[in-house]
């Protein structure tokens, strides 16, 4: 079964619920369905990927926090400590399968645990991170789950970001590079195609929900 039917399934089952733990049972519900070949098939996942898909318009800090959210193996984990030398990574996912391949990269840099990203400030605390690297699957949900619940992830995620933080989200290649000014406005300084998805996301950040 490929992602997008596993994840329609999922989002039939909870587009009438209206309590965030019905929520997280239904997602575990679908990670256990979940197939990590057809995941990153799907996805288009390959070495490199943060590099070729943000270029130039990587965000520059030294040194720093970086989040990876939904990490699955830890391939964009490991990259993103290579990009960022002297910043700690921190690769977060709720497959503990995907998790247990990635705790082999792990070094006194690369970190890896269990955490819903849905509700991430469960786990981490208010102004964490640099920068939150979403790569392809942040616009995946976009138009799956419902709009109120879309609108409280997107909030929790900017929550943990710093200040003057990034937010980088990636899906197909395409990307968008956001900033956070000091009241956690955000602002677009790179992007890439004009996805739908993408455009949602930036209309719930900046307050036109």
């Amino acid at each position: 079964m490929r992602l997008t039917e596993i994840l329609l399934g999922f989002v039939r089952s909870v587009n009438d619920l209206t309590d965030s733990s019905a929520i997280c049972r239904a997602d575990r519900m679908a990670v256990k369905r979940y197939d990590s070949s057809l995941y990153h098939k799907f996805t288009f996942s390959w070495a490199n990927r943060v590099k070729e898909t943000f270029g130039y318009s990587l965000p520059k800090i030294t040194p720093g926090k970086v989040l990876d959210f939904g990490c699955a193996d830890g391939s964009t984990t490991a990259e993103l400590s290579f990009l960022y030398p002297d910043s700690f990574i921190i690769g977060i996912d709720i497959n503990t399968y995907q998790l247990e391949a990635a705790s082999y990269r792990a070094d006194d840099r690369v970190s890896f645990m269990y955490a819903d990203g849905y509700y991430i400030d469960k786990y981490f605390e208010n102004d964490s991170f640099d920068i939150v690297f979403a790569m392809n699957n942040l616009t995946d949900i976009c138009n799956m789950l419902p709009k109120r619940f879309l609108n409280g992830i997107l909030e929790r995620i900017v929550d943990v970001i710093k200040p003057d933080g990034y937010l980088c989200i990636a899906s197909m290649g395409n990307y968008c590079v956001l900033r956070l000014d000091d009241d956690k406005d955000a602002s677009v300084i790179s992007r890439s195609g004009r996805d739908l998805q993408y455009q949602i996301i930036l209309d719930i950040l900046q307050g036109k929900k």
